[in-house]
This record gives structure tokens, sequence and C-alpha cells, in this order.
């Protein structure tokens, strides 16, 4: 062997060594951060705010807790809402194609030939899209845009419109449709969820630019790094079971002639500790280039 390769090799260990020691720190110091009795309020806060202010794209391998988070982040809002399936109470269930601008295009808004349409939704009222790259997957993106051609406008224009918020969860965020993916505002990916006990958390990263969310770029504490990436923050979430609520058997009673007992039912919300606790990302996967 080489002086040459040994030294090679001698630097990749180092680098390695220094990776894992900073993914450590980080690691411990977060766990610190959830021991303040004021942490999980402050992400609770965080969240409500965020869905508030703007068009959240939730993303995770499937039983990470994507549809956790969103009845947790519904929960905590207590208001109206619609979605393509029901939540809790305060759900409308409505289908997506009412997420549109009437028979207007982008041709109609050039040419100014806009027609007016009668409004479907209540103003102040946000759409959660369940499974998103389900209903609106990007490898179908012409069929969509021959087929639905005015729901990107709707996406864009909602909150001038209706003053609403359009949240959308899909397993890989790549798989949502590109005309609504590439105009979200914030992105969260769920890296796992962890039962405890009473309660499940829920392990996270938020962005603010998409390109890194796609990534699913690790935070570094580095002003050059916030100002090539944008801000990027690992986030926990605490959600008690006693507050969970959603139907796990929704798509089933979509698709399958076949009742779902109420056995099943009970049944489902007790196994939600086998659905969120197997298959998802590890903590510490590294970003795709």
């Amino acid at each position: 062997m080489t002086i040459v390769v040994i030294v090679a090799i001698a630097v990749l260990l180092v680098a390695l060594l220094s990776v894992l020691s900073v993914l450590k720190v980080r690691k411990k110091k977060l766990d610190e951060n959830t021991e303040n009795p004021t942490y999980w309020d402050e992400q609770n806060a965080w969240l409500v705010s965020e869905f508030s202010r703007c068009n959240v794209v939730v993303y995770g391998k499937k039983g990470s807790g994507k549809d956790l988070t969103f009845s947790h982040v519904i929960n905590l809002r207590k208001e109206r809402h619609y979605s393509n399936m029901p939540y809790n109470k305060l759900t409308t269930v409505m289908g997506l194609d009412s997420l549109s601008v009437g028979d207007n295009t982008y041709e109609d808004f050039i040419d100014g030939t806009l027609c007016k349409f009668k409004p479907v939704f209540d103003d102040g009222l946000d759409f959660y899209v369940s499974d998103a790259g389900v209903y609106l997957p990007s490898q179908y993106d012409k069929e969509l845009s021959i087929r639905y051609p005015s729901m990107p406008l709707y996406y864009a224009l909602s909150r001038q419109l209706h003053k609403q918020n359009i949240h959308c969860n899909v397993q890989a965020i790549g798989r949502l449709w590109k005309k609504l993916r590439e105009q979200s505002d914030s992105h969260i990916w769920i890296r796992k969820t962890v039962d405890k006990g009473d309660y499940f958390v829920v392990h996270a990263i938020s962005y603010d630019r998409y390109e890194s969310a796609e990534r699913r770029l690790l935070p570094v504490k580095d002003k050059q790094y916030g100002a090539t990436y944008g801000d990027i923050v690992e986030r926990r979430f605490r959600i008690l079971k006693s507050s969970i609520d959603y139907d796990t058997y929704y798509f089933r009673t979509l698709l399958l002639d076949t009742p779902v007992s109420l056995y099943d039912r009970k049944q489902a919300k007790l196994n939600l500790k086998e659905i969120l606790t197997h298959g998802y990302y590890n903590s510490f996967e590294p970003p795709r280039n």
C-alpha cells in the first residue's frame, strides 16, 4: 500500500469522525432542548404559525408520521378546514377538483378574457391534501395539466381568493405534481416517529427552500451554509395518543367493497404504534446529491 493511499484513508477517517462528532453534538443539544418545559409549546406554536402563514408540504416515507403531523396541526389550530379525507369533526371533505378558478386558464389571464365563477369555499379555511402523491403524482404532469389546468392557478391565488392556504403530504417531495410543489413555501421532512408510552415524538427537519428539502440537507451552523441553502431547523413534536382521532381505514372505505367493522377501526387506532414505528428513514441518513 503506497504512502498516498495511506494518507488518503487517514484523511477520510478524520473526516468521518468529524461528521459523527458533529451529529453527536447536534443530537445532544436537541435532547437538552426537549428537556426544556417550554420546548414542546414552542414547537407547537411554530407549527400553528407556519401552517397559518403559508402553503406547507409535509413529506416522509410511508409510516413516518405525515398524517399524524397533519392531525396534530389540525387539533392545535381548532379551526374548520377542508380536506380530501376526514381528520376530525371540523373537517369538510371535498374533492380536489374544487381547487379551481373555474374555466379560466393562463391564456385568459394574459388575454384579459377572465370569467367569474361561483365560490365553493368559505373564506379563511385551509385545505389539507392527504396522500397528494396518489392524487397528484408528478409522473402524470402532462395529463394533470390537460385535465386540471386551473388548479395551479388556484394554488397560487388561494390566499387572495379565500385567505386560504393549501397543505399537502406526500411520501417523496418529488412525487408531488411539479406545478404545485414549485409554488410551496415551507417544507417539513418527517424522519421518524418514536413511541413514548402515552405520546409519540415526531422527529422532523423544516426547510424554507424546496431545493434543500428535496436533498434532505441536515442543519449546519454556518452563515454561508444558511445563505446558500436557507433556513434548515431540526424539530421534534410531541403528540398525545389521546388526541389521535383520524380514520386510518379511510382509503379502504373508498376503494374496497367490504365494510370495516367497529372492532377493526378500534384496533387500527391501537395499532397506530406499529404503523408509525416501522419503515422510517434512519435518523442520520445522508442527503441525496
